[in-house]
């Protein structure tokens, strides 16, 4: 789509910052645009939305968001949502309309738990972390494209979250991530306060160990401002696996060269979960969501995938 192919072509990278293993690349648009809508985080604090199960009985898929604001919420892919009868992640970016309730695609992130700890969700703080995100993304396009549906393997992601456990020794008596992050809280604010937004800073490239892993764009600053410390969790959660010194990664051109990949995929383009136009994107080796609104870039999001 226009809007897309023209954020992607005029972004400019900035200079990085790296700390242990984890590197950050300031991307900029030529142009921004002022929002209009709420953060999720935003929208819970102000007590303005109520997101539940959407029945008794619940559907693991899939929640409910009733949204009491004149005003629109956003809510980012991989966003988690904690409470109800389990633990979940968004599917996908999703525009809530002002005024209505939508039903928003999830994966559970919390295999052993299907009971009510209470009536609603709130949000953890985190974010999905990026490899699990990844996989999830590029399942979830698969069941876009060919079923028209947008559920995740749910089996992979709940296979993605073991792995992680064990390689890191975390228990959780339910299989929660969360209880992953809570293991591992202190190395990964370390992370998050080592990392400060530039000045117009419309996203970032995400680098650990030293092999670029995604990118994130919004079309507000202030929006991605709001969102940095959830992103930083996401590739910090990956990033503190690793042992020993982290690879030397200073190449803005491995950056561009991922950004052209992700305008050079193919583009496959659905009805948002709520509004505007959710757009996936696949190339070689990466996978990418996108939801445009009204011509605008409300946001993007892009992975490399493991080979």
């Amino acid at each position: 789509m226009k809007a897309i192919q023209t954020v992607l072509s005029e972004l400019v990278v900035g200079e990085s910052s790296t700390f242990r293993q984890l590197t950050l690349f300031p991307l900029k648009a030529s142009r921004t645009s002022p929002r209009d809508y709420r953060t999720l985080d935003e929208a819970l604090e102000a007590q303005g939305i109520e997101i539940s199960e959407v029945s008794e009985g619940g559907s693991v898929p899939d929640l409910l968001l009733d949204n009491r604001f004149d005003q629109d919420v956003l809510l980012i892919d991989g966003e988690e949502l904690t409470g109800a009868k389990q633990n979940r992640v968004l599917n996908v970016t999703v525009l809530a309309a002002a005024n209505h309730k939508t039903r928003i695609p999830v994966s559970c992130v919390e295999a052993g738990r299907w009971a009510y700890r209470r009536r609603n969700f709130t949000t953890s703080g985190n974010a999905e972390f990026a490899e699990s995100r990844a996989h999830k993304m590029a399942s979830v396009s698969e069941s876009m494209m060919h079923r028209n549906t947008r559920q995740s393997d749910q089996s992979g992601v709940w296979g993605t979250i073991a792995g992680k456990a064990e390689r890191m020794a975390c228990y959780s008596e339910t299989s929660a991530m969360d209880d992953i992050y809570r293991e591992y809280r202190q190395p990964v604010e370390d992370y998050v306060a080592a990392f400060e937004p530039e000045a117009g800073q419309t996203g970032a490239a995400f680098a650990v160990d030293g092999k670029i892993k995604g990118i994130e764009i919004f079309e507000d600053p202030a929006v991605f401002c709001k969102l940095l410390p959830k992103l930083v969790r996401s590739y910090a959660l990956d990033a503190v696996e690793v042992k020993g010194q982290a690879e030397d990664f200073t190449a803005k051109e491995a950056v561009t060269h991922f950004i052209n990949r992700v305008a050079g995929g193919k583009f496959d383009i659905h009805s948002g979960a709520g509004k505007g136009t959710d757009v996936r994107i696949a190339g070689d080796g990466l996978t990418a969501g996108a939801l445009v609104s009204e011509g605008r870039l409300l946001h993007l999001a892009a992975f490399q995938l493991d080979r």
